[in-house]
């Protein structure tokens, strides 16, 4: 399935666009007129090739995307934690482990800065709506409880760069 898409026109610069950028609250015109950057000749064409694969990439949970009633054009996508894995596989060269995990632990950095605004805006809208307090302090909850787990997983790979590091400077 991936060797299919890998094959589809623009995939190859849309790579070039995500792996230089994070995508956070993107239009699909933000995706586009990056592209466009690259010398891609601006027409309906192209961008419904663009358009596709931002859909393919909703499909297998590398964006998420929330759909406007006012049409595709102003969907807005972010990277879910899988972009890092496209990213590893498409979007650059072949990384030694080492630096794919750094790569790894970077964006596991961006989705917890993303996530503790997130909290941050719950706890402004309790003053705004108190009636729903409860519901916008479970989802603070889960959204704490996300954090943890992601700040659990930094450590591990923090860990494990240590050790790769360590193992190496004394020979062991």
């Amino acid at each position: 399935n991936f060797m299919k898409i890998s094959k589809r026109p623009l995939f190859k610069e849309l790579c070039k666009i995500i792996g230089e950028n994070h995508v956070h609250s993107w239009k699909t015109c933000d995706f586009w007129n990056r592209i466009k950057l690259l010398g891609i000749e601006n027409n309906n064409v192209n961008y419904q090739c663009v358009y596709r694969l931002l859909q393919y990439l909703v499909q297998e949970h590398f964006l998420e995307s929330n759909y406007s009633e006012n049409g595709y054009a102003y969907t807005i996508y972010n990277e879910t934690l899988r972009m890092s894995d496209f990213r590893i596989n498409f979007c650059i060269e072949p990384l030694s482990p080492i630096h794919r995990l750094q790569l790894k632990n970077k964006s596991f950095d961006d989705h917890l800065s993303f996530m503790l605004e997130e909290i941050n805006a719950y706890e402004d809208l309790k003053t705004s709506f108190p009636e729903l307090q409860q519901e916008i302090n479970d989802l603070i909850q889960l959204k704490k409880n996300k954090t943890l787990k992601l700040q659990a997983k930094q450590r591990a790979i923090d860990s494990l760069l240590k050790y790769i590091s360590n193992k190496r400077s004394y020979g062991s």
